[in-house]
């Protein structure tokens, strides 16, 4: 679990230090402190690898921190909406589990798009158990490139340790979880992506 969840893309690294680099050349220096803070506050989470579960307004804040450093990276051409139940912030659920798919949205799927793009995370409830849906409309997903992950999250538990992105998340959700889980995907070439993650609403769990 910890070898998974410590994988960090080397490449956001550099990226996100090279936008603050020509920020900082153009003199914009509110966006300089802004960037800093956000990829600062995103490596403090990302490196305390002895915490598996977190509430989940810590991971949805680790998360709005990437998309504020995306959004100045690709200036006009990102936004993105959160929203939910206040009272699910408390929920407790794995750590660094919503960024990785957040960043398959921004690099598959927004990135490659001309027009502005729009990337939605939702929270709910439906019993005893947190959905999580994450859509934007971006490029899509080919037909069998869709049928062939809608295959591999089937058997999670198969996926090689070094797995990253959507495959790094399931596989440390049904380590977890066991068969108390789902995540689902759905794609339409040229309009977009739709990813619902269900998981175990547990009250016994604690934050560690």
């Amino acid at each position: 679990m910890k070898a998974l969840q410590s994988q960090i893309n080397p490449h956001f690294l550099y990226n996100t230090l090279d936008t603050i680099l020509w920020l900082a050349e153009f003199g914009e220096n509110d966006k300089v402190v802004a960037v800093s803070k956000a990829l600062g506050e995103m490596l403090r989470v990302s490196l305390n690898i002895n915490q598996t579960m977190v509430p989940l307004a810590l991971e949805l804040a680790h998360t709005e921190n990437y998309l504020k450093i995306q959004q100045q990276r690709y200036i006009d051409k990102i936004s993105y909406q959160i929203s939910g139940e206040a009272k699910l912030l408390t929920a407790v659920v794995p750590k660094l589990i919503l960024q990785p798919l957040i960043e398959n949205a921004v690099y598959h799927g927004v990135k490659e798009k001309k027009d502005f793009s729009v990337i939605r995370i939702r929270i709910h409830r439906h019993g005893g158990k947190l959905l999580i849906n994450i859509m934007d409309n971006g490029v899509g997903i080919e037909a069998e490139a869709l049928k062939q992950l809608r295959q591999q999250l089937q058997t999670p538990e198969s996926f090689p340790s070094d797995s990253v992105g959507l495959l790094n998340v399931s596989k440390r959700i049904a380590l977890l979880y066991g068969d108390s889980w789902s995540m689902k995907i759905y794609s339409k070439k040229g309009k977009g992506t739709l990813l619902k993650i269900e998981i175990l609403l547990d009250k016994e769990r604690e934050t560690i």
